[in-house]
C-alpha cells in the first residue's frame, strides 16, 4: 500500500512539472503563448517614418527620435523605444478610414488605405492608461500613434527573440516616454474664450456672447475674468462683437440688399414677403470701443499701431454680385447663431422664417455661411473655392453630390444652387476645428438640410492656431466626458470643455496636472466658439485691457 502511495505521488508529480517549466526560468525551455491568445500582429517592427498631419502634436526633434526605434509586440507585453509594458489589453475596433485619420489626426488615408473604406484599429492600454493605437494596413505594414503623432512602421520579423519574450513575461512596466523639455524662460499664456449661450428659447432660440479670460503666469494661474459680448483680438486692436434683435422695414432692407426675387425649390414665391412692413432681425454689430473713445490699445497680434488704418487688405470679401443680390431679403425674420469667429473670419447659421416672432409658426430655412468680420451680416457668405481654392470646391461637390443622388430618388428636390458654394461651416470635434458642408433641399413642402462632412483641414486662413499639444486620448483619460480642449502654444495652459464644465489645467513636461486649477459651469446650451491666445509680455496687456470692460470673477465650483 506504502509503495502505491508513492509512485501516485511521484506520477502526479511528472504530471504537474511541465506547468511549472512554462513559466519557469530555465534557459532550456521556450516559453510558449497561450494558443487562445494569439496577438495577429506578433512580431518586430521598426518605425520608418513620420506622417505629417494637419495637427502638429510633438516639437520636430521628438518626432524624427523615433524613426529607426524598434516596436516589439507579444501577448506578454510590448517594448516600443525604450518604452515597456508587461500588463496589456487590446481592444479592437473597426472605423470609417476617411474619418478616423481626418478627424484624429489630421491626414487623408488615401495614401496608405488605397480604396479601403474601413480599417481595423487595435487600442493598446495597461490599466486605465491609454499606450498606442495600431493600424492595420496590411500584413508588414502598419500605422502607429505615439504620443499623438503617427508613424508608418514595418514588420520585420514574426519571430520574438526568446530572451526578449521572457524579459517581456518578467518585467514590471517601465515607462520612459520621451518628454518635451520644460523651458527655462519665463512662462505666460493668456486666453480669451468666446462663449455662446442661449438667451431665450422660443419657437426660435436666440443666442447671446461672453468671454472669459483665463491666463497663467509662471505656473500661477490669475483669477479667472468674464465680460458681456465678445472681445476679439484683431490685427488693429481689440474690437466687440454685440447681438441685438432689431425691427426694420422690409423696404429698407430690399432697397439696402437688392431686388432679386427668391424662387429656392420653386416654392418660395407664395412666402416671400416682399411687400411686408416688418422684417426682425439678430444684427451682429463689430466696432473697436478703443477707437471710439480716442483710445490705442495694441491686441498684440501684428506691428500696426495706426488704429484708423484699414483691415489687412488680404481679408478675402464676398463678391458683389448683383444678380444674387438680395436671395433672402424678403423674408420677414432673420436669426444668426455664430459658431466660429475669429481675427478675421466669422462661420454662422442663418435661420431665414416667413414669419414674424409674434405669428404663428410658418417655413424657414437654414443655411450657413463663412463671413468676414468686416461684414459679418453680409447678404453673401465667402465661397468655399476663396479660403481652399479648386481643390476645397471639388471635395464639397464630390460630398454633396452623393447626397443629391439619394435626394432625387426620395423625391426631393435641391434648394438654389447659386449658394452652393456658400453654404459650408466650421464645427469643433476633438480639439480642432474642421470643415461641413450643408445641403438644403425641399421635399414636398417640408424644408430640410443635410450635412457633410469636407474633407480638407481648416485653411490657415480662416483659424491660425489649432493645435493640440496634448494626445486626445490622454486628455479623455483624465476628464472622460471631454468634448473639447484647447491648449497654449507655450503648452502649459489647457482648457478642456464637458457639456457642463470648463475645467482649467496647468501642463507639466507634456502632461496635465492631476488636479484642475478651476472648474467651472456651463449652462446648457453654452458653445465655445472663440479661442484666441496671448503668450509673453502680451499676457498682460491683453489682461489689462480686458479690465477695462465691465467685467466679473468667475466662482469656480469646488
Amino acid at each position: 500500500m506504502i509503495k502505491a502511495l508513492k509512485l501516485s505521488a511521484l506520477m502526479l508529480i511528472f504530471v504537474l512539472l511541465p506547468g511549472c517549466f512554462t513559466m519557469g526560468k530555465s534557459p532550456g525551455i521556450e516559453i510558449a503563448p497561450p494558443k487562445n491568445n494569439i496577438l495577429p500582429f506578433e512580431g518586430v517592427w521598426e518605425v520608418v517614418n513620420y506622417i505629417n498631419g494637419g495637427f502638429p502634436s510633438s516639437k520636430k526633434k521628438d518626432v524624427e527620435s523615433w524613426i529607426g526605434k524598434k516596436a516589439v509586440f507579444s501577448t506578454y507585453g510590448i517594448k516600443v523605444g525604450d518604452n515597456i509594458w508587461a500588463k496589456t489589453g487590446y481592444k479592437v475596433k473597426r472605423v470609417v478610414a476617411e474619418d478616423y485619420f481626418l478627424f484624429r489626426y489630421g491626414i487623408s488615408s488615401i495614401d496608405f488605405t488605397a480604396s479601403e473604406k474601413e480599417v481595423s484599429v487595435t487600442t493598446i492600454t495597461s490599466g486605465d492608461k491609454f499606450l498606442y493605437d495600431f493600424i492595420r494596413i496590411s500584413n508588414d505594414e502598419a500605422l502607429l500613434s505615439i504620443q499623438g503623432s503617427i508613424y508608418m512602421i514595418k514588420r520585420l520579423d514574426k519571430n520574438i527573440d526568446q530572451m526578449l519574450v521572457r524579459e517581456l513575461a518578467n518585467m514590471k512596466d517601465q515607462e520612459n516616454e520621451t518628454q518635451l523639455q520644460t523651458e527655462s524662460e519665463s512662462m505666460s499664456s493668456g486666453l480669451l474664450l468666446g462663449i455662446r449661450f442661449i438667451k431665450n428659447n422660443g419657437s426660435i432660440t436666440e443666442y447671446g456672447y461672453k468671454t472669459l479670460w483665463i491666463a497663467c503666469k509662471d505656473s500661477v494661474f490669475h483669477p479667472v475674468l468674464e465680460t458681456d459680448n465678445i472681445f476679439l483680438p484683431r490685427k488693429n486692436g481689440f474690437w466687440k462683437v454685440e447681438s441685438d434683435r432689431v425691427k426694420v422695414s422690409s423696404s429698407e432692407v430690399v432697397g439696402k440688399e437688392g431686388t432679386h426675387e427668391s424662387t429656392i425649390g420653386g416654392v418660395f414665391k407664395d412666402t416671400a414677403t416682399k411687400n411686408a412692413e416688418l422684417r426682425e432681425e439678430d444684427k451682429l454689430m463689430v466696432y473697436n470701443p478703443y477707437q471710439l473713445n480716442n483710445k490705442s490699445v495694441d491686441s498684440g497680434t501684428s506691428n500696426l499701431s495706426d488704429k484708423s488704418k484699414s483691415l489687412n487688405s488680404s481679408i478675402i470679401q464676398p463678391p458683389n454680385n448683383k444678380e444674387q443680390n438680395g436671395l433672402f431679403s424678403n423674408w420677414k425674420n432673420v436669426y444668426r447663431k455664430i459658431l466660429f469667429i475669429g481675427n478675421d473670419y466669422a462661420s454662422m447659421e442663418v435661420t431665414y422664417r416667413d414669419k414674424l416672432s409674434n405669428e404663428k409658426e410658418g417655413k424657414e430655412i437654414n443655411i450657413m455661411k463663412v463671413q468676414p468680420v468686416d461684414n459679418i451680416t453680409g447678404e453673401h457668405g465667402l465661397k468655399i473655392s476663396h479660403i481652399a481654392g479648386d481643390k476645397g470646391l471639388k471635395m464639397l461637390r464630390d460630398s454633396r453630390n452623393s447626397l443629391i443622388s439619394g435626394l432625387r430618388s426620395s423625391g426631393g428636390s435641391m434648394m438654389d444652387e447659386s449658394i452652393e458654394e456658400e453654404n459650408f461651416y466650421m464645427q469643433r470635434k476633438n480639439g480642432h476645428w474642421f470643415l461641413k458642408g450643408r445641403l438644403n433641399y425641399n421635399n414636398n413642402g417640408v424644408f430640410g438640410y443635410h450635412d457633410f462632412n469636407i474633407n480638407l483641414i481648416i485653411p490657415y486662413t480662416l483659424v491660425r492656431y489649432d493645435v493640440l499639444a496634448l494626445p486626445w486620448t490622454d486628455i479623455k483619460d483624465r476628464v472622460p466626458d471631454a468634448v473639447d480642449a484647447f491648449t497654449s502654444p507655450n503648452e502649459d495652459l489647457a482648457v478642456i470643455v464637458s457639456e457642463s464644465k470648463l475645467y482649467v489645467y496647468q501642463i507639466n513636461e507634456g502632461r496635465l496636472k492631476y488636479e484642475p486649477y478651476a472648474k467651472i459651469k456651463l449652462n446648457k446650451g453654452e458653445s465655445v466658439i472663440m479661442a484666441e491666445w496671448a503668450t509673453g509680455n502680451y499676457v498682460d496687456n491683453w489682461e489689462d485691457t480686458f479690465m477695462k470692460n465691465d467685467y466679473k470673477r468667475v466662482a469656480g465650483e469646488e
